[in-house]
Order: C-alpha cells, then structure tokens, then sequence
C-alpha cells in the first residue's frame, strides 16, 4: 500500500504542480522543494507521531528556510563581465 501511495501521490499527482511551477517561476525557485520537504517531514514526525525534536534539528532547519528565503526573495544579479 505504501509503494502504490508513493507511486500514485508522489509520482502522478506531485509531478503536475511540478511542472507548473517549472513554467511561471525560475527553476532556483522551483528547487527549493528539495530543501524544504525534510523540513516538512520532521515537523509531520513531531505533530502527529511525537518524536523528538533537538535543539540541532531545530537550528538545522531554521538555516535551511532562511536559505530558501535568501532564494525565494533574492534579486537577480547583474552579469558579470568575463573580460
């Protein structure tokens, strides 16, 4: 039941939004998921199953959202020219 759930959610209905985003936004943007789904994960594992959350974890994954605002909410910057 899992590998279908996997399959079904994590595959089909995950892989739309996906490209979506891959078409409005750049995709350092679109990226972040990858940064933030662990952060999800945890918090999942603390609310509804109770596991512990350490002082480490809590600072590992206030870094990793500020790295994704310093992404999200970044300016581009002006090319550098390689001369």
């Amino acid at each position: 039941m899992a590998l279908i759930y996997l399959g079904v959610f994590g595959s089909i209905i995950a892989f739309r939004p996906y490209t979506w985003l891959l078409r409005v936004t750049t995709a350092a943007k679109v990226s972040t998921y990858a940064y933030v789904n662990p952060v999800v994960a945890v918090l999942l594992g603390f609310l509804v199953r109770g596991e512990p959350l350490a002082p480490g974890t809590i600072a590992a994954m206030a870094v990793i959202i500020t790295g994704v605002a310093f992404i999200t909410r970044g300016r581009r910057s002006v090319p550098v020219d390689p001369d």
